[in-house]
Order: C-alpha cells, then structure tokens, then sequence
C-alpha cells in the first residue's frame, strides 16, 4: 500500500525485535539521526492489532474494529486521551502511514516494535508491501539470556509467578529466532533483512551495518548509554537448564546459519 508521498529513494524500516535485544537503544540512537524520521510515537505495534501471534495466518477477523483500536493507540500514545482518541479514529485519524513518516525529513522512516518479531508471514508480506523500499532488522541475543531477562523484567512489574510460567509459548516464543527467521524469509527477500547480534550490538560495525542497510550515513552512537539496563539477579540454574535444554534446536539452527558470526557469549553455561 503505497501513497503520492512515498518515494523508492526513502527507506520505510521495521525493527521486529527480538525483545530485550537493544531496540530501545536503537530506537534512541535512529530517533536522534538527522536522516531519519520516526513520528511521535515508540513502538506502534500497528501489525500485532492485525494479525495473530506465533502464526502465519492471514489478518485476524473483525478487521475494521481492530483498525480502529490500532489508529486509538496511536493517537492515544500520541499524547491524546482515551476517549479522544477513540472518537478521532471512529473519523479515520490516526492513521499508521503518516504518523510512521512523521515530519517526512530525511532519507528513511521506521517502526521499531518487538511485538513484530512473534507475527509469521502473512503479517511480514503486507509489512513489506507498505512501502516501495522496505527493510528488515532482526536483532537476536542468546536465547535463553534474553528470556531470563524478560521474566526478570516482568518480575519488576509485580506479574505473579513469573518463575512458574516461564515455558509459556509467548515466553518462549520471543527466543525462538528459526521461527521468526524462516516466516520473514518466506515473506521478504533476504537481501532487504539485517540480522544483528545484541552481544555485538554497541560497536560501530554493527551500526554502520544497520545505517548501510537502511541507506543513512553514519552518526557515532553513544555505545555506553544502554537503555532499560536490568538489575543482575541471581538466575535458578534448574530453570535455566530447563530452558536451555527447550531451546536446544535454536541455538543449533542459529549457529548453522551464522557460523562463526554469532558471539562466543552464547557458549555461556548460563546467562548474566
């Protein structure tokens, strides 16, 4: 779906996670480029309204309705309230093109939500038909690193028995990279993806990397200001293991496909 104002010269960008990969520091780091435009708003996660979760199922019934609880949230997180931004989508504002261009400056614009990251194919292809110059970036961390950091930030929000449910498929879901990995490849050439590591992360060859993909220049990036930086809390090695043991044929297929690319952190015997 594209618009008068979308030009092949500019460069329409989803970040799709992974979840606690960095893409709050990203989002930081691309919000400050002076070739890029990112609207009023982190994390629009405009798909996830539309399509369904750790599948790669067509959009998901009720399509008008949930269009427009998606332009609410926009407009809400936007800075509106609630009953605002309901009535202001019921009139069709809000709407998930423009505010991704917001001011229109720049060579590329983007959305950066780690909610992308567990929709499947159906989801990816209309995310890339958005735009007539689409790209892709996928940051991954070492799988079972990144789920304790998430039951360890969902342990600060007061959600009980996090510990318990650790196993749960949206849980695991977040750090299973094949999945995500073969829908994206199944819906967008490989040539428009990046894939970055966290571990690598905050260096220049992997931001160089990203703005050459996204066709920006280079700006230094502050690598020590992370962002959301989690607490160390001591980790159950039973739970680890355990996790570890489910997420046995990631780390497998990563390193198939990576090779010597994917960081000697994800030979740890447990995460930090």
């Amino acid at each position: 779906m594209t618009t008068a104002a979308d030009t092949p010269a500019r460069t329409m960008f989803f970040v799709i996670g992974a979840q606690k990969a960095g893409t709050t520091w990203l989002h930081a780091y691309l919000s400050a480029h002076p070739e890029v435009s990112m609207g009023p708003v982190k994390e629009y996660g405009w798909f996830a309204y539309l399509y369904p979760r750790l599948s790669d199922g067509p959009a998901l019934r009720f399509g008008t309705l949930r269009r427009w609880l998606a332009r609410a949230s926009i407009l809400k997180r936007a800075g509106q309230g609630r009953i605002a931004a309901l009535a202001a989508a019921a009139l069709g504002r809000g709407d998930y093109l423009t505010a991704v261009r917001g001011d229109g400056h720049g060579r590329a614009f983007g959305d950066i939500s780690p909610q992308y990251a567990i929709l499947g194919r159906e989801a990816f292809a209309a995310m890339a038909a958005m735009h007539p110059r689409t790209r892709f970036v996928f940051v991954m961390r070492d799988p079972v690193d990144r789920l304790w950091s998430q039951l360890r930030m969902d342990g600060r929000k007061g959600r009980a028995d996090w510990a318990a449910r650790w196993d749960r498929d949206t849980h695991l879901g977040r750090s299973d990279y094949r999945r995500t990995i073969e829908a994206l490849e199944a819906a967008v050439p490989k040539g428009d993806i990046l894939y970055l590591f966290f571990e690598d992360l905050f260096t220049e060859a992997s931001i160089r990397a990203l703005c050459g993909h996204l066709g920006i220049g280079y700006v230094t990036a502050e690598f020590g200001a992370k962002v959301y930086e989690g607490q160390a809390e001591a980790a159950d090695p039973g739970l680890l293991a355990a996790a570890r043991d489910r997420l046995a044929p990631v780390y497998d297929f990563i390193r198939d496909r990576f090779g010597p690319a994917v960081p000697a952190a994800w030979d740890r015997a447990a995460p930090a």
